[in-house]
């Protein structure tokens, strides 16, 4: 169910329903074994996330490596696994804990896929050129991919609710500040921001979610922006605009 704002905004409501390591390499770059080299974390361990190399990749190989057939793609894609290159206590990680799983280390610019305060947990996988930076936290069944980008204090994860539950990050879509996508689709160039929480929805187009809960398969699509207040069920869509002082229509 779409609702539209006339004028005005408007929500809508639906109740409860060697010299080269190709590791390093991101895929199409064998050709060029010079472009990425490993990188040595010099960041002190302790310090805030403020004071660790952006520049510098927050985790290492493993050594296990496995592929996948992307649903969109004919190719297949070989991830790594990676460790933390040192203690992250804000996300309870100690250097040499496992994670999840990378396409490689650094993009193709040469930036680092992981990087600050990151951490990509058990179960997750990033890959084509999606990074993550700052403080935030990435784990269970979730996949990052395209240009995927997730930074300040954000969390995304996949409750154990079914083995089918996951979480997607993907296009050119951005979660950050203290954002929490529990189980939900973030898509095209959707933002999802502030103190917002997704848990079971989606997010698209160029929607921006800056508040609030989109929850129970509700959608926030097209230009709408959803400022806080509880969205479960229905779908923000067209120029609509959402805040939590909103009532829901009678």
């Amino acid at each position: 169910m779409h609702g539209d704002s006339a004028g005005g905004a408007r929500r809508t409501h639906v109740g409860m329903t060697s010299s080269y390591d190709p590791t390093l390499h991101p895929r199409g770059q064998a050709g060029n074994a010079g472009q990425f080299r490993a990188k040595t974390n010099t960041a002190p361990l302790g310090a805030l996330s403020i004071g660790h190399d952006e520049s510098v990749s927050s985790v290492t190989m493993t050594g296990r490596v496995r592929t996948f057939r992307p649903p969109t793609s004919a190719d297949e894609v070989t991830l790594y696994e990676v460790k933390a290159e040192r203690d992250l206590p804000q996300h309870g990680v100690s250097a040499g804990d496992v994670g999840g799983w990378v396409e490689s280390l650094y993009l193709p610019d040469g930036s680092p896929r992981i990087s600050g305060d990151a951490w990509l947990g058990p179960g997750a996988e990033m890959y084509d050129e999606a990074r993550i930076d700052g403080n935030a936290f990435v784990s269970g069944r979730a996949v990052l991919r395209d240009r995927a980008h997730v930074t300040d204090d954000a969390v995304i994860r996949a409750s154990n609710l079914s083995p089918h539950t996951r979480v997607s990050v993907r296009d050119d879509a951005v979660v950050s500040g203290r954002a929490h996508v529990v189980n939900g689709l973030i898509s095209e160039s959707a933002r999802v921001t502030g103190d917002a929480t997704v848990q079971r929805g989606t997010v698209s187009g160029g929607a921006v979610v800056s508040g609030g809960t989109v929850a129970l398969d509700a959608e926030v699509t097209d230009s709408a922006r959803l400022e806080g207040g509880y969205l479960a069920g229905g779908a923000l869509t067209g120029d609509s605009v959402m805040q939590a002082e909103q009532e829901l229509p009678v």
